[in-house]
């Protein structure tokens, strides 16, 4: 027979008073301390969605008073309204269930939409941003500096290169004073569907390589960023070029163009 003392039994957690409301949940597996818990309260999620609701609907009544008066405006409010209160409920019970994960991602999200906002708010400066920086890149593009005007810089080789649309096909131009005419080369005339051994060369023009002859056709639109010309005559040279040529018949029918700090421009 053993003898000896019985022992109080190893108390594994302070004694937890239950409170009125307040469930018995079991933390240590296979102990029967109870541990209590104060239940998810979700009133204060309804509050938020019947708030959004009460807002939507005050301020449609505030911007467009008349709106809730007509029938299909009355249903897409109410259709808003739905859909608001299902994300804004959803919403609130994952940041209830996880409230630093939900409100990191609000913020990235938040930062985006502002980010947007902003973008959208300073367009047009942004527009401008994108002209100045592709003219950068690709100086024969030009920057548009008005609403009929675009400029050009001096390139490398010192004369002013030009991207012109000619009906539709985007085609590379010299700017030269001394032509006379809006020269095509044989390959840009072939670009535009034309075949150039079988045009008619009746025209003549003197170069410094000599005597040249050229084919007449007409351009139906030639368009140079915002400056844009209809039924332009131009001729199609018979021997090759290195790059077609836009010349007097182009430069006359402008309001006025110039040189001025390295810089061609062209105004409507």
């Amino acid at each position: 027979m053993f003898r000896g003392t019985l022992k109080k039994p190893r108390q594994w957690g302070k004694a937890v008073r239950r409170m009125p409301g307040m469930l018995a949940q079991k933390v240590f597996p296979g102990l029967d301390a109870p541990v209590y818990a104060r239940p998810m309260q979700s009133r204060w999620i309804w509050l938020l969605v019947v708030a959004v609701v009460v807002g939507v609907i005050a301020l449609a009544a505030s911007v467009a008073p008349g709106s809730l008066k007509d029938t299909e405006e009355r249903l897409r409010l109410i259709y808003l309204c739905v859909i608001l209160a299902a994300l804004t409920g959803g919403l609130a019970a994952r940041l209830q269930a996880r409230p630093g994960t939900v409100l990191a991602q609000a913020g990235t999200w938040a930062v985006v939409f502002a980010a947007l906002i902003l973008i959208y708010s300073y367009r047009d400066q942004f527009s401008s941003l994108r002209d100045r920086f592709e003219a950068e890149l690709v100086p024969a593009r030009g920057e548009q500096t008005g609403p009929a005007a675009i400029a050009f810089p001096l390139q490398a080789d010192g004369h002013y290169h030009v991207y012109a649309q000619v009906d539709g096909t985007a085609i590379r131009f010299l700017v030269d004073s001394g032509a006379s005419d809006i020269v095509l080369s044989p390959a840009d005339a072939r670009m535009l569907g034309m075949q150039p051994e079988q045009l008619n060369y009746t025209m003549t023009a003197q170069t410094a390589n000599g005597t040249v002859r050229g084919a007449a056709i007409q351009i139906n639109t030639l368009k140079i960023g915002p400056i844009e010309m209809n039924g332009v005559p131009a001729t199609v040279n018979e021997a090759e070029m290195p790059v077609s040529l836009l010349g007097m018949e182009f430069l006359r029918r402008l309001k006025s163009w110039g040189v001025a700090n390295g810089r061609l421009t062209f105004q409507q």
